[in-house]
């Protein structure tokens, strides 16, 4: 608000009335990494909303309906490779914080991986495997990633791991992370099978 109001003083002062592209770069920048991380915080409020999931969800068609998402985007470089057997046990979890975990999960195996990347994606209910073939992670780095607002990009909000995790505890389930430096990482996401007898439900996310 400050640089917007400074930059509107400063073209009513050269009497042009016009505010330079440099001056407005910066404040659009600004709204927009605020947007974003406004985002992400409803999404950890959602996440810690789901204490109590009721419903039943086949991990199989949510696993498919990302795998079709990303698909669709085109991903210069990346490579996504499904696995997932016919018929699985349906979880136990709310579909749509589900998707929101798991698009984190896809999410930040992309933006941590650079050149040519496998990314994998394995639903073993009562477990998701989200596989990727980049740089690794370093030990020391590994259980801090998760904590709220922690980051190692200059750009990144620090949430999306974060709220991932959340997800998964929520639903009594949790996340864990296995990596090296220069052998990838694999984050596995557990849940709670549902019920004996129990029978997945249609919703999408």
């Amino acid at each position: 608000r400050l640089r917007l109001h400074t930059a509107i003083e400063q073209a009513e002062a050269d009497g042009s009335g016009q505010i330079a592209l440099a001056q407005i770069q910066p404040i659009l920048h600004a709204l927009h990494t605020l947007s974003h991380r406004t985002e992400r915080l409803l999404q950890l409020s959602r996440a810690e909303a789901a204490s109590q999931p009721r419903s039943t969800v086949d991990l199989v068609q949510l696993c498919t309906t990302l795998a079709q998402e990303f698909w669709q985007q085109p991903q210069a470089q990346k490579r996504l490779d499904w696995d997932a057997p016919t018929i699985t046990p349906p979880v136990q979890g709310d579909i749509d914080t589900l998707a929101i975990a798991l698009r984190n999960l896809i999410d930040n195996a992309l933006t941590y991986s650079s050149g040519p990347v496998e990314l994998a994606v394995q639903a073993q209910p009562p477990a998701i495997i989200v596989r990727d073939s980049g740089r690794g992670i370093a030990t020391e780095l590994q259980e801090r990633l998760f904590e709220p607002f922690f980051t190692t990009r200059a750009e990144g909000t620090g949430l999306g791991l974060a709220i991932a995790r959340g997800v998964a505890r929520a639903h009594g389930g949790d996340i864990t992370l296995r990596s090296a430096p220069g052998q990838g990482a694999e984050f596995i996401l557990t849940v709670p099978l549902a019920a004996a007898g129990a029978t997945a439900g249609n919703g999408t996310p």
